[in-house]
């Protein structure tokens, strides 16, 4: 098979799997719900909350260097939109801080008695209260940073109504670490326990259904690579696979529910994801390149692969996440060059 038919093949395969996706995202997108009004979100007519969990999005009631736990402790209050990061406000002018974030929920009397809140991801520490009492949390929010601890692990509180229809959610944050993102940035669930449990699963089926399919094929790759002719392109391209497994995993968080690691290790294995699998993905196709970008460019590349390992291993998060370009961007930009590179030479 010619160069110019393989790369066909791959642009082919590409252009296949991300039309799947999009169509998966068309058909599963979520229908229009209610929106969060300066602070409160009433669900009371809307029966949609018995069929499907929807996302408190909209505008939360923020209380900004203050963390409550119910608003009978209530100080100063602004508004804000959820999801986005509190640096849009005056009164946060860092994504460094802390905070408490506040929406009522009104609910009908027909409606469900057990209801569940999914939260995703929330940088990098938090607390649930709902109606006054601590439901769940990652980490330990605090208004100092030496006695604060990071952990941004994805966790669901169930909550019984017991005949009040009325839920007061508070959510303290505090950030001393992530230098990015500041406040509830990604969408948080809520809905009926049974249909809110039927959302997580259908996602963690279909993760670990694919992640599957990826291991397979690179055990395959494995095999082929000891019991055949020894191509050193089998070996990386599984290296790339199981890559894309942990990428994978780490982008829907379920891993972090399985496995514990620390704040930033869960940062770290990322970046080391991120590298290895550029890495091995240039060698599996640097037998297309010019020669002479083949024997200098590649292992210039090499050498900035092993320096970021160092830096990775050796720096703390807090630096490292300044590095995020470096480690991840920089191996795409490289691989993108290198394919118009075997274009143009094919």
């Amino acid at each position: 098979m010619s160069k110019k038919r393989i790369i066909l093949t791959v642009v082919i395969f590409l252009f296949l799997i991300t039309s799947l996706r999009i169509s998966w995202l068309y058909l599963h997108a979520k229908p229009e719900t209610p929106l969060v009004q300066e602070g409160v979100l009433d669900l009371r007519e809307w029966d949609g909350i018995t069929e499907k969990p929807l996302s408190l999005d909209g505008e939360w009631a923020f209380y900004p260097n203050e963390l409550i736990e119910s608003t009978k402790d209530q100080g100063s209050v602004v508004y804000t939109l959820v999801p986005s990061k509190w640096t849009n406000l005056e009164e946060m002018e860092s994504t460094y801080g802390y905070g408490t974030y506040h929406v009522t929920i009104l609910l009908d009397h027909e409606q469900g008695e057990t209801y569940g809140i999914r939260i995703n991801s929330i940088s990098s520490s938090s607390k649930l209260f709902v109606n006054g009492e601590l439901v769940g949390q990652s980490g330990e929010p605090d208004k100092e940073s030496k006695r604060y601890r990071p952990l941004n692990n994805p966790y669901t509180a169930y909550v019984e109504t017991d005949g009040v229809h009325e839920l007061e959610l508070m959510i303290q944050v505090a950030n001393f670490h992530h230098p990015h993102n500041g406040g509830i940035t990604t969408s948080i669930t809520f809905g009926e326990e049974d249909a809110l449990n039927s959302e997580i699963n259908l996602v963690e089926n279909i993760t670990i259904f694919a992640c599957v399919i990826y291991l397979l094929h690179a055990f395959y790759g494995f095999i082929l690579f000891f019991v055949g002719n020894r191509d050193r392109r089998l070996f990386f391209f599984s290296i790339v696979l199981i890559c894309i497994v942990i990428g994978t995993l780490i982008g829907e968080r379920f891993i972090y529910e399985w496995l514990s690691f620390t704040y930033e290790w869960r940062y770290n294995i990322v970046y080391v994801a991120g590298i290895v699998g550029g890495y091995s993905l240039l060698q599996c196709i640097r037998d297309l390149l010019p020669t002479i970008i083949n024997k200098n460019v590649v292992r210039i590349y090499e050498l900035i692969c092993i320096l970021a390992l160092l830096l990775v291993g050796s720096l703390p998060i807090t630096v490292n996440f300044h590095l995020e370009y470096f480690y991840l961007a920089y191996p795409l930009s490289r691989h993108c060059c290198s394919l118009v590179r075997c274009l143009k030479r094919s």
